[in-house]
Order: C-alpha cells, then structure tokens, then sequence
C-alpha cells in the first residue's frame, strides 16, 4: 500500500487542554505546533487504513443517549419495573422464633396467599419431585420468582408445622440438628456467593440427612450466576427451565385480592387505560414480585376506577423515589458511592473501565482536601482488598455479563456491568447533583478530565454525562466545561464539547436547544479553536439545525487559514454522510464540488481533504451471494445513482491529477482496490467508476505506474484481480476536457 509522505511532519503535539482548578491550577505547558495539511493528510491515512471511525462514532453516541434514557420518562411518572426494588417477599410476615437459630416464622396467612397465587412451572412432574425432596437449591435469574417457588415447594405436598426464613447471613456448615425443629420447611434465600463456594457436598449430605430425620424440608435460593466449587452439589442443584408469564402472576394475584367483590377484576381490565397501563408495565421480563406488586396497587384502588391508573402511578413515583434516595444514602462508603456515579456514567461497558475512572472519581475527592458524595471522612490508608465484587454489585443493584464490546482494533467479549434498572444511570447523576453541592466540584472536574481520555467510548460517555447535566444547569455547565473544552487546543475535548450538546439540542425542549444553537453560532465567530469546536457540533449533531444551515455554516467555516478548523470541518462533513445513512452525500458532495472550483487559496486544499475523508472512512455492508460484502459507502452510492457516478468521478479525476494530493489519492484508492478484490459487483463498480476519473492525461498515466503495485507478494495492498481488471480498460491516454 502506497503511503503519503507529507513534508514537515511535525512531532507530537503536547496536549494542554484547560482542566485547572481554583484549588488546583494547571502547570505551564508547551504550546503545541500549528497543523498543517500533512497532518491532516495523516489522519487521511489513518481513516483509509481502519475505516468505520465516524459511524462507529455515531454509534457510540447513540449508545450512550440510550444509557441515559434518552426514552424514559427521567422527569415524570416511575414504571413498575424502577419503582419497587427488591422482592415481595423482602418482608417477613411472621414474628422471630424463640430458638436461637436466626429466623423469622412466616405467618399461615402469608402463606396461604403464596400457595393460591403461585402460577406452577410448566413441568409440572419435575416440580412435584422437587417437592419430594428433602433439600433442594434452586438456582434461577433475577425476577423469575425463586422465592415463590421455594415457599410452593416447602408447602404444597405434606405442609409442615411451620415454615422458617432463615436469616441470610446463615451457615449452611454451621448448622447442626440441636438448631433444627421437627416438621419444619426452612428457606434461606440468595446464599452469598463465598457460602456457596464454600460448599462441599458433604456438609449437605449431613444437614439433608438432619432435616430429613426431623420431617421437614429445606430449600436454599441462589441466582443464575452461583457456581460450586464442589461438583457432588449438583445433584442438589435445580434450575428453573422456564419462566412463567408476568401477566399470568398478575392475574392470579388480581383475582386473589378481589375475590370477594365479583366482576371487579374483570372490569378494571376491560378498561381501555389499565390496559394500556398492563401493556406497558407487564413486559416479558419484568420481575414476577413486580407483577403482583402491581395487582396489590390496583387492588388498593379499585374503588375509584376512574382514578385507579393515575392513583397506581402517583404512587409508584412516591415508592420509587423513597426507594431510590434511601438505596443511595446506604451506600456509606467512599469506594461505593465512586463507583456508582462512574457505573451511572459508563453503565454497559466493561468492568474495568467502571472501576477504573470509579477510582479516579475517587483520588478526585480526595485530592480536593476530603469532599466525598457523603459526610463519611475518607479513610488515611483504604486497604485495596476490601469489600468482594460480589456483594459490592449486590450492594450496587447492578450485575455483570458478557458481551460484544467494539475496540479500536475489533469487536471482543468482555465482562460488562450494568444496573439492574434502567432507569438508574441518569437518576444517579442528577441526584448526586441536586443533593450533594459539595461533591459537584470533584465531579465536574471528573468529567473534564474524562473528555480527554484515551479511549473514545469513555469520551463519549463523559461528554453525554455533561449534556444531562448541561439540561439541568445550563449556564454553569456551559462556563464551567463546555467553554473549557471548546477552547482547548486538544481536538479530543473540542469533540466532546461538540458531543455534549447533543442531547440539550434534541431532547428538552425548544428553549434549551435556541440556547444551544446561539452557543454554537457564537463559538462560529471565536477564536480558531471555538471555530474548531463549533465546526464538529454541526456535523456531530444533526439535530443542531436543517442540513442546509449546516451546510452554509461549514462553509463559512472552511474559509478558515486554520487546519484545526479545517480538519473538523472534513470531519463534519464525514459524520453528516454517516449519520444520515448516505441521504446527504449529494449535498455534501456538491459543496465539494463547488469548493474545487474556487479560487480561494486554501478553499480547494479543503475539498481535497474532505473529500478524502469522506472517501477514506466511510464504508457500508451489503449483501450478496456468498454472504455480506463490504463496499465503500461513496463506491455504493455511485453504483445505485448515475448522478452521483458522474461528480464522484469528476471528483476522483481532480484529486487524482492533482500535484500535491495525487498520492494520498491513491492511498485511499488502495484501499478500496482491497475491499472489493473478493466480490465481482464491488469489482466492477471500482472499475468503471475509476475509469470514468481518466479525465486528463496525467490520470490514467498515474494508475498505469501505480497500480501493478497491488499485484506484487510484498504489497500491502492485495487486490491482483482488481488491478488485472483495471489495467485491462484504462486508456492509454486522455486529453483534458
């Protein structure tokens, strides 16, 4: 592959973005070099070689909007899946026993109601030999009713005298028979992790042999995720194949409540607004408690049935915002509170990097003399070997899975780690805003950092935090971030200002998005690094303003004698291309075109660049016979619209007979030469196309020395059939027209 050699290339800028504080002042920097061309020209190369970068961009930001509920109703009324946290069976309905185990006796009634409510798995033979046995763990998901489960089992076949739960923190090895009562059904939900993995099959050979010589039954709950270090545990071990219906549990429950009132339950569900009320709570993963927890509500108002929708939701938002203020405030250590606001932040993506800034959040803190979210002190020497992963998630509401994560380098698996509630991440951040002044200053300068981060999904996340927050404090997170990162001179934060305002300009409303594009414009007269910043807003947020009004803005932009400027607006103009799906690459491609026409000095070096930007990173999946086909987007689009054939040829031509860019030309030529090698239309396409640019003499003259390189064992450009193809119909020669 034919690499570009631009003259002057100039070291490595030396970052100095402005992230001080009063209370700590940025050292003295060194100014980085001015950029010029060549370096944009690099980044050229960069693009060509691993294409994909701006929609992968596109992605990410999408992403993190989704993580932040861009569509739940962070402001107005609570589902049932956010609002009632933990299990109905969280309460004991009983009274403590009055032997020393640690227990609580569940009362007939509760019991009773489990029994009639309870909706059987669908093997219904497997669950009766559960029944039969004398200690059973039962291992399940999160919300697919283990404890109902586990209470059916204890009293379905041959009830005992009573039925136990047992504290949680209760020893399975330390339980021996002077602990145990006769005709007794125990349950001991969610064994902690290290119990479980302290195990042995031995010591459940002994406590079922001491349960089973006092008549009664045992049944321990573990989620999906518990393994046992012993494999003689299996046999003990059932695991639930399927998941009942929520609807199912609600009903059950509904009908129970309302037992006594004829007609009522059917009724309320013949009407229009609870069942729109049902659609929307009872999806297909919803917890089971929350299910009936739902019935129980619309049980409590089924007097007022004109009111009972409005009635179930007032005080779903009541309950879920006790809940949550409560949950937060109980996390009463530094380490915790850290993690959660990162985990709000960067909820879904790898473990490591949650912990990771949830420590630098953290050092933040502590660094400032003390501040912490809480009133707790910041311990001298935290021992790195506190709590374990497991109980901290446990503590955190949050689990962790595997998933396809996107690298720079590819996509790979990772453990990632997320709430269990969706509605989490953006209500941890404004709650720690709203309640906790002292903690703002740690965490906006948290946040500063972060928009200079090497990873860019990081980036992405960080900057999305800053436009929530920028919809709550507008003026203060506009003076105290947003100005600091679109005035520096690193590219990376002028991004992430420009990724900030996403969200403000789509999501609240007009008025903040009319002080959205009044920043923008305003920034569009500033200094070259505001011009910079103000230039990857209208391509990183197409919702800033109409396509043309980009356009035009752009434009103005291009004018700059600034590569700063310069390279964001070839960077914009990629992004418009992407994010719109190919929609705007005639208008984008036009401008262009207008550009290599001027006569402007730097206004034609600029439509080279952006056109080789667009051409260089812009590439779309299409299918064929042997299976999906990469092809770059322009080459696609020139292939389905004769129009866009014609200026991307005259494009092509221009860029290829050119003196100062004809070979980072041909580096992106390269490039597409080894993406359609493998599929025959993609072939063709390439080959018309490019002959079609033949349109001065110098052009095919170029292709005839350059492109007999593909076909060499030593080139980084594999592409023989492609070359083959085209040295067999370029023109021997062309005089300019």
């Amino acid at each position: 592959m034919s690499e570009p050699t631009p003259p002057g290339h100039p070291p490595a800028a030396v970052k100095a973005p402005d992230l001080s504080t009063p209370e700590h002042p940025a050292p003295p920097v060194t100014e980085p070099p001015s950029r010029s061309a060549a370096d944009v020209g690099l980044g050229i190369s960069a693009a060509a070689a691993n294409p994909g970068t701006s929609a992968a961009r596109n992605d990410q930001v999408r992403e993190a909007r989704r993580s932040f509920g861009r569509d739940l109703r962070i402001d107005g009324e609570a589902s049932l899946r956010d609002a009632i946290n933990g299990n109905v069976y969280n309460v004991f309905h009983g009274k403590p026993t009055t032997s020393g185990l640690a227990a609580m006796r569940l009362a007939a009634e509760f019991l009773a109601e489990c029994r009639e409510t309870f909706v059987p798995p669908s093997d219904a033979t497997a669950a009766h030999s559960w029944a039969q046995r004398r200690l059973v763990i039962l291992r399940a998901p999160e919300g697919w009713g283990k404890e109902a489960h586990a209470l059916w089992l204890l009293t379905a076949h041959e009830p005992p005298d009573a039925v136990l739960r047992l504290d949680p923190e209760t020893r399975l090895r330390g339980l021996s028979a002077s602990d145990l009562a006769r005709s007794t059904g125990y349950l001991l939900a969610d064994l902690p992790p290290a119990q479980a993995s302290a195990l042995t099959a031995f010591d459940l050979e002994r406590l079922a042999a001491e349960v089973a010589r006092l008549g009664g039954r045992m049944i321990v709950t573990v989620r999906q995720e518990t393994t046992f270090t012993d494999g003689g545990i299996s046999r003990y071990v059932v695991d639930l194949g399927a998941r009942v219906d929520p609807r199912d549990v609600f009903d059950k429950h509904l009908r129970r409540r309302l037992r006594d009132r004829p007609g009522l339950a059917d009724r309320l569900l013949g009407r229009p607004d609870v069942r729109q009320l049902l659609e929307r709570e009872l999806t297909p993963d919803v917890p089971l408690a929350k299910a009936a927890d739902l019935a129980r509500l619309i049980a409590d108002e089924a007097d007022r049935p004109d009111d009972v929708v409005a009635g179930v939701r007032d005080r779903l938002t009541r309950s879920d915002q006790q809940d949550f203020t409560s949950w937060f405030n109980g996390l009463n250590d530094l380490h915790l509170q850290c993690f959660a606001i990162a985990l709000s932040i960067f909820n879904g993506l790898p473990y490591e990097t949650v912990a990771d800034t949830g420590l630098q959040l953290h050092r933040k803190f502590d660094m400032a003399g003390g501040t912490a979210v809480a009133t707790r002190a910041v311990p001298e020497a935290a021992s790195p070997f506190g709590d374990g992963r497991a109980s901290r998630l446990r503590t955190l509401r949050a689990r962790v899975g595997k998933a396809d994560v996107t690298t720079p380098y590819g996509t790979v698996t990772a453990e990632v780690v997320r709430y269990a509630d969706a509605t989490f991440p953006v209500r941890v951040l404004r709650h720690v805003w709203q309640e906790h002044d002292r903690a703002r200053g740690g965490v906006i300068a948290w946040l500063r950092d972060l928009g200079g981060h090497p990873d860019q999904t990081v980036r992405i996340r960080a900057a999305t935090a800053v436009g929530v927050l920028t919809a709550i404090a507008y003026d203060h997170m506009r003076h105290e971030v947003l100005a600091r990162w679109a005035r520096s001179r690193d590219p990376e934060h002028r991004e992430a200002a420009a990724i900030a305002l996403v969200g403000p300009a789509e999501d609240y409303g007009p008025a903040l998005a009319g002080a959205v594009r009044n920043l923008v414009a305003e920034w569009a007269q500033g200094s070259a690094e505001l011009k910079a910043t103000a230039a990857r807003a209208y391509g990183a947020n197409t919702g800033l303003v109409p396509l043309d009004v980009a356009l035009g803005a752009l434009e103005k932009l291009s004018g700059e004698d600034d590569f700063d400027v310069v390279e964001a607006v070839c960077l914009s103009l990629t992004d418009l291309v992407a994010a719109r799906d190919g929609a705007a690459a005639g208008p984008v491609l036009g401008l262009i075109r207008v550009w290599s026409a001027s006569r402007q000095d730097l206004r034609p070096v600029v439509a080279h660049l952006a056109f080789m930007f667009v051409a260089a990173d812009l590439v779309v999946e299409r299918p064929s016979a042997r299976g999906p086909v990469t092809w770059p987007t322009l080459l696609w689009l020139a292939y389905c619209d004769r129009e866009l054939h014609r200026v991307l040829a005259g494009l092509w031509g221009w860029s290829l007979n050119s003196a100062e860019f004809s070979e980072l030309a041909l580096t992106v030529l390269d490039e597409w030469a080894a993406m359609v090698e493998r599929d025959e239309s993609a072939r063709q396409a390439f080959v018309g196309l490019v002959t079609s640019a033949c349109v001065h003499s110098r052009v095919p003259a170029r292709l005839r020395r350059h492109v007999p390189r593909w076909t060499k064992p030593d080139s980084k450009t594999k592409a023989e059939r492609t070359a083959r193809e085209l040295l067999a119909v370029l023109p021997q020669g062309v005089t300019h027209r």
